[in-house]
């Protein structure tokens, strides 16, 4: 795991400390000592009559690699001293170790170690300060048989000592120190384990354990990971900051002063990028929901691993779980499975560069729109059929089975494209039928099997290709056309109780659009619009729906540009 560092000073505090006895004996006692610093040590034990002089050498950790450049620079420049006790004796204490700069292996003094059968104890530690003086950096013992006429070899790792805990963002989807800006519903954090003087507490040697403190169940969770302290945070609402406490204790079972990580989430746009010719390079790129310009996603979700192919529609559960619609490979694809399928990527860093899904929903003829309802079923659009599926785990492992199906003659499905599911769980299919003409079908809450359809047939659409459909809270419908030189927003008053079109309007201005989203959460902005331009590869989005209804629409904002990775944006989604 790669963790960024906003500050150069933070250096590494623990290392490893090599002791080697020649081939020879000595009568000589042990070394020469300092006062205080507060070392650990052994009792002391009777000396015996023959001693080896043994080579103290601190070998420091190699740094990552250069690809690991988010890392911090963390050989220590701090240690000013190093104190050697063996068996609980007088310590010897080494000013100034030649400890900084590059890796290095030092050689910092000699010191005696009795030759006994019993194992000698060899007790190190490194301070900030010269002759043991000031904060402890670093500690540890280890016992060994020091033998007469052997190469005696004595290896102690030194277990940094914690003196604070830092919270650390992880990229990408989190950014900021102490106030931390999480994008989506799901991110990493990170406590940092530091000594006394900022220095990050990194293997060789023990990282103290840290606990996080998660918040109330209702507005966060907070899981681990396989990697020590680095914690999965899921906030649940947007806007509202969650303050997460950190805490652990140094190596004289102190606790240390807690961190506090504040934490506020920002809603997410997710984009289904099908890329040229449907093959070229498809990936889900990432962004705030509000970015406007030439700006850069966040995440992009985009390789071989991810087995992405054709894809159309996106759409993410309120645990930060991804879910993608494949139609499968084109002719010239290279990966992917050979049927339609919805993959399945976990939150946070599942979601990021060439990763596999976690799970698929495999044998699917043509998935097209996928959508939420109210109570987090997924809602899969098929060429023939719409399925719901059970609301998904956390750390979904295998594909969920659908709960209820809507297929059959009277449902009028037969290559639809888009979905959505209203707030009152009216399901809501659009698309060009491929036995009669553009059209919506619009499905009464409850419906399943082979449910009858109200049919909506726009008058001024009737050569069009319908592709995304979405509701907004009060149960207006909106679906976009495109075809020929016509790109327009098409918007529906509820329906009436016969189920009768009501009042609709026109909004125009797009490039061929295809995929919207129309957040109807309830959050700030309530209602507001996203649509993708798929000619044009763009965003368009809109602060209220009811910008749709004024005619030549013009977008509170547009996501476009080289930077943003957009290409051929198909589906939208925000969560």
């Amino acid at each position: 795991m790669t963790l960024s560092c906003s500050s150069s000073r933070r250096r590494m505090a623990a290392a490893s400390v090599v002791f080697s006895a020649p081939l020879f004996a000595s009568a000589c006692a042990g070394g020469g000592s300092s006062p205080g610093g507060g070392g650990i040590g052994v009792a002391p034990t009777q000396a015996p009559s023959h001693t080896a002089p043994v080579a103290i050498t601190i070998h420091w950790p190699t740094p990552p690699s250069a690809a690991s450049r988010r890392r911090p620079s963390y050989i220590s420049s701090s240690t000013e001293s190093v104190g050697i006790i063996v068996n609980g004796g007088a310590a010897t204490y080494v000013n100034n170790p030649a400890l900084s700069g590059t890796p290095v292996a030092a050689t910092v003094t000699n010191v005696d170690a009795p030759v006994q059968p019993a194992p000698d104890t060899f007790s190190i530690t490194s301070y900030d300060k010269a002759g043991g003086a000031g904060n402890i950096l670093g500690q540890a013992s280890v016992p060994q048989v020091i033998k007469l006429g052997a190469a005696n070899i004595v290896d102690v790792t030194l277990n940094g000592n914690l003196g604070k805990i830092v919270c650390m963002a992880i990229t990408p989807f989190v950014s900021g120190t102490s106030a931390m800006t999480l994008v989506g519903p799901a991110g990493q954090i990170a406590l940092l384990p530091e000594d006394a003087d900022g220095n990050i507490i990194v293997a060789p040697g023990a990282v103290p354990t840290l606990s996080l403190a998660a918040p109330s169940a209702a507005s966060a969770t907070v899981t681990t990971t396989s990697t020590p302290n680095l914690f999965n945070i899921n906030v649940l609402t947007a806007g509202t900051p969650v303050a997460l406490s950190g805490t652990g204790e140094n190596l004289a079972g102190t606790a240390v002063a807690p961190a506090t990580c504040n934490v506020t989430r920002v809603k997410a746009l997710y984009v289904a990028n099908q890329g040229a010719h449907l093959y070229d390079s498809p990936s889900v790129t990432i962004y705030p929901a509000t970015a406007s310009g030439d700006a850069t996603p966040t995440a992009t979700l985009v390789g071989s691993s991810t087995d992405e192919a054709e894809i159309n529609f996106v759409a993410v559960d309120p645990k930060g779980n991804l879910f993608l619609s494949n139609q499968g490979p084109e002719p010239n694809a290279t990966f992917g499975p050979t049927a339609g399928y919805v993959s399945i990527f976990g939150p946070a860093a599942g979601q990021s560069g060439n990763v596999a899904p976690i799970a698929t929903i495999a044998n699917l003829n043509t998935p097209e729109g996928l959508a939420f309802d109210s109570s987090n079923d997924l809602w899969v659009l098929s060429i023939d059929r719409i399925q719901e599926y059970p609301p998904s785990a956390d750390g979904v492992t295998a594909a969920p089975s659908p709960s209820t199906t809507i297929t059959g003659p009277n449902t009028g499905l037969n290559g639809l494209y888009g979905l959505d599911v209203g707030l009152d769980g009216t399901v809501y299919a659009a698309g060009t039928n491929f036995s009669s003409s553009c059209e919506i079908e619009i499905f009464a809450p409850g419906s399943s099997g082979n449910a009858s359809e109200t049919t909506i047939v726009p008058s001024a659409a009737t050569t069009e290709s319908w592709i995304g459909v979405a509701a907004d809270s009060t149960g207006n419908m909106y679906a976009t056309a495109s075809q020929s030189n016509l790109n327009f927003v098409v918007s529906y008053a509820p329906q009436t109780s016969s189920g009768a079109p009501a009042a609709s309007f026109v909004a125009t201005g797009f490039s061929q659009p295809f995929g919207i989203f129309v957040d109807k959460s309830g959050a700030t902005p309530t209602n507001a619009v996203w649509v993708a331009n798929y000619a044009n590869g763009s965003i368009s989005y809109f602060s209220s729906t009811s910008t749709l209804a004024l005619g030549e629409a013009s977008a509170t904002s547009t996501l476009s540009g080289t930077d943003t990775g957009l290409n051929y944006p198909f589906g939208v989604y925000v969560r």
